[in-house]
Formats: C-alpha cells, structure tokens, sequence
C-alpha cells in the first residue's frame, strides 16, 4: 500500500505512535479551490483500498493541515 501511495505522489511517512501521515497531496492545486470532493474523493479511495488489504489495520480520516494531504492512517 505504501509503495502504491509513493508512486502517486502521497509521500507516506510513519509516525512513531503508528499514524501514517502523508505529507503530500498531488491535487494540492486542485483541493485549494475545492477541498471537499478532492479530499473526499482522496480519503473515499484510500479507505476502499485499506478495507481490501485488511492486513494493514489501519484506519483512513480527514484530517485538515494546511501543510501536508488531509487524509491520514490512523492504527486501528
């Protein structure tokens, strides 16, 4: 999941307590100007993927930061 999240521009880095920030959104231009769908439409397909790989036991949330993608991986 990771690597896919890498290859799209995410760039996925774990925290020490297990959340998974992803301290990139590669459609920052476009969720400036409409953050509801983009980061909904992001958060709506990283949560599909993580309930196939159901291994991973992490749960994706919105989470607003002005600095990095709104979703976030939080350990479950």
């Amino acid at each position: 999941m990771f690597e896919v999240l890498r290859e799209h521009g995410f760039e996925p880095h774990e925290q020490d307590d297990g959340t998974v920030l992803l301290r990139n959104c590669p459609f920052h231009l476009f969720a400036q100007r409409h953050a509801d769908p983009i980061c909904g439409m992001t958060y709506k397909m990283i949560d599909a993927a993580l309930n196939e790989l159901e291994a991973l036991e992490l749960d994706a949330v919105l989470e607003p930061d002005p600095d990095a993608c709104f979703v976030r991986l939080h350990p479950r």
